[in-house]
């Protein structure tokens, strides 16, 4: 579930966005890995013009090229990062060769 706060034009669009739809597409040690296939979105202004304003968002979310990790063991695994840059994480690592 994520907030979702964004703005177009002259106005600003505040919604709740919920992942509805996903595939798992693999492991990274014990967390698994998603693929978005579809999303809700929730105005938190109750105004039905914020619908016309997150179609094309709608769109782009659920073409399948979002993903996402789940562990119930621990912590998730952060798709954002390198594998040097996730690794320096758990470990002290000497950051001059990081670029």
């Amino acid at each position: 579930m994520v907030c979702l706060f964004w703005f177009l034009a002259d106005e600003s669009v505040l919604s709740l966005v919920l992942v509805t739809g996903c595939v798992s597409v693999g492991k990274i040690n014990e967390t698994d890995i998603f693929r978005i296939t579809g999303t809700s979105f929730v105005s938190l202004r109750n105004s039905a013009q914020d619908e016309e304003s997150v179609s094309e968002l709608r769109k782009f979310l659920n073409g399948g090229s979002f993903y996402f990790s789940w562990s119930p063991y621990g912590p998730n695994f952060d798709l954002s990062l390198c594998a040097q840059r996730y690794l320096s994480t758990l470990q002290n690592t000497d950051n001059r060769f990081f670029w």
